[in-house]
């Protein structure tokens, strides 16, 4: 391809070669008369994701794959969305999305905004059972984290109700309740 010669793409024929013809950029490439890092850029700056090298029609050729469900270093669990998915605006990097917030969505839905927040109400970050989840804004959940991580009060009004449960019994018992 002579220097300075600029190619023009359209997002749906990249789309539409690269995913429902399922050719690769290079292919796409050849059929330009362009180098395949010309349609990488142009994918990127359509925003149209890209195939996991390791996958095929949306599930993995290795044994070890695990449905794309992975536990990140702050112990959130991410779920790996295909491009299909209604929700795949809500992913970041490589189409990975947080599983509580995956989940709220479904639940609602709808895709959730950045300034909804999803809460876990007893503080574990990987229990994402939707009866543990709860949609706050952005400024309630600083509070929430701050009084539910693990704080000495929670523990306290723990080990309180645990003791009114305990006199409780020892009062029925005898027959005083």
């Amino acid at each position: 391809m002579p220097q300075g010669k600029m190619i023009t793409f359209e997002r749906d024929d990249l789309e539409e070669l690269y995913w429902t013809h399922g050719l690769s950029t290079m292919d796409i490439a050849d059929i330009f008369g362009c180098g395949w890092s010309s349609v990488c850029r142009a994918m990127h700056r359509f925003r149209i994701p890209l195939r996991d090298r390791h996958m095929r029609n949306g599930y993995s050729r290795n044994p070890a794959w695990r449905g794309g469900r992975v536990k990140g270093s702050q112990g959130y669990i991410f779920l790996k969305l295909l491009p299909d998915d209604p929700y795949i605006s809500m992913a970041g990097l490589h189409n990975y999305c947080l599983e509580h917030r995956y989940v709220m969505a479904q639940h609602l839905g709808r895709i959730l905004p950045r300034s909804e927040q999803v809460h876990h109400k007893n503080g574990r970050k990987d229990d994402n059972r939707l009866e543990n989840l709860e949609l706050v804004s952005t400024s309630n959940h600083h509070l929430y984290t701050a009084l539910c991580q693990d704080c000495q009060l929670r523990k306290d009004i723990k080990l309180l109700q645990w003791m009114v449960k305990e006199l409780q019994t020892q009062l029925i018992s005898k027959g005083g309740g």
